[in-house]
């Protein structure tokens, strides 16, 4: 089967390089880790790989595809450093970092994993788990309010039909999910699953008045909430209503 994209959501994607804070005690300051690893200085590449190279490798956790290439391309700038890797969905490495955070066990030098939903950055960054790491050659292009939490980029979320099905896109607008004509034909990962899913989601109910105008434009009128706070909520309940089918 075909498939071609015909509609776009943009998301911003909190996708980052945390560097995982290595201490035990919950209430020590915030200065103390920070200090201890030098992370309140000046950053100095050459200063950290002779550190790196005492340890003889890095630890990371990461989300990407790409990584066996980051670790082919990593060994061979800073010979004398190996990459341990762990290649992971983003549940995945929530669930590692927490569980081994929580029994004392600091693995992971760095994390490198997507944060559509907030998850990291509440419940990791706040409280001190992990530190936010912006590459400072990165760093000078990117503006100060996508910095802290990290997001270099920008990602699309998109709806795929059947070519052999339809000749032309069946749909134009996101409220057209929710009619008759789409009822029991919608296919989603299951967003308590996938956070990039739950992330579109959330943007939705973010950016509510975008959608009460999408509504309007398809319907022809000012929509009625039935029991949610904004049209982005509603969206949500009519689509499940609709026989949204969940995949894993």
């Amino acid at each position: 089967m075909k498939k071609i994209k015909i509609l776009v959501c943009v998301i911003l994607v909190l996708s980052a390089a945390f560097v995982l804070a290595r201490y035990g005690g919950k209430n020590k300051p915030k200065e103390t880790w920070l200090e201890k690893a030098a992370l309140n200085e000046e950053f100095n590449l050459d200063k950290l790989y002779e550190e790196a190279k005492k340890e003889g490798k890095v630890v990371l956790y990461s989300m990407s595809s790409r990584t066996n290439d980051v670790k082919k391309t990593f060994e061979e700038q800073y010979p004398g450093v190996i990459v341990d890797l762990y290649d992971m969905r983003i549940s995945e490495i929530i669930e590692k970092v927490e569980r081994e955070h929580s029994a004392g066990l600091y693995n992971a030098d760095v994390v490198f994993i997507k944060d559509p939903d907030g998850t990291v950055y509440n419940e990791f960054v706040e409280k001190g788990i992990l530190h936010n790491y912006v590459p400072s050659d990165i760093g000078i292009k990117i503006d100060q309010q996508f910095k802290n939490p990290f997001a270099p980029y920008f990602e699309a979320r998109s709806i795929y039909y059947n070519t052999e099905v339809y000749k032309e896109a069946p749909i134009s607008n996101w409220w057209d999910l929710t009619t008759p004509e789409w009822k029991g034909r919608i296919m989603i990962s299951d967003p308590m699953a996938n956070t990039e899913d739950m992330g579109l989601f959330l943007t939705m109910v973010k950016h509510s008045d975008e959608m009460a105008v999408a509504y309007k434009e398809k319907f022809g009128q000012d929509i009625k909430l039935n029991g949610t706070e904004n049209a982005g909520y509603e969206f949500i309940k009519r689509l499940v209503k609709n026989d949204l089918i969940l995949t894993n």
